[in-house]
């Protein structure tokens, strides 16, 4: 998804059980409504965080700049080069590599093939792309309910 339309989705319009986070039109820079897949990997990062309290599932990161600001932090403490976009650059880029449909995956990115070809793809393996579509969160959360979340 682009950040801005991160920035837009509500509680409401992630159907975990279904396995799709609705963009509305109203949402979404193209202005289509699309659903996006929830992949194994982000079922289990979204769970950790589905208890939390609040309209929005990234309120501390309500805004581009806050969201780059830590995450610039972050970069730097490891030595990771930060590139605009690198979210959505990687995902597209693996997500081709692991369903071999460049159709499929502009469709889940609500961008042209023309678009993903031009500004997204790199050349991926199926085997790097398994690989980070096998990320899965390892540390206990504290909610804030006080809870725990693996």
């Amino acid at each position: 998804m682009r950040s801005a339309e991160l920035h837009r989705l509500d509680w409401k319009d992630v159907w975990l059980k279904k396995g799709y986070i609705e963009v509305a039109a109203h949402k979404a820079k193209t202005a289509s409504r699309r659903l996006v897949p929830i992949l194994p990997n982000l079922k289990a990062w979204l769970t950790s965080y589905m208890e939390k309290i609040g309209e929005h599932p990234c309120p501390r990161f309500s805004h581009d700049s806050t969201l780059m600001i830590e995450f610039g932090k972050a970069t730097n403490k490891v030595g990771f080069a930060r590139v605009h976009n690198g979210f959505r650059h990687s995902y597209a880029s693996y997500r081709l590599a692991q369903t071999q449909n460049a159709a499929q995956v502009a469709l889940e990115m609500g961008n042209s093939l023309r678009k993903l070809f031009e500004n997204y793809r790199e050349l991926v393996t199926p085997e790097e792309a398994k690989a980070w579509f096998s990320i899965m969160p390892t540390v206990r959360l504290e909610l804030s309910n006080g809870k725990k979340a693996d």
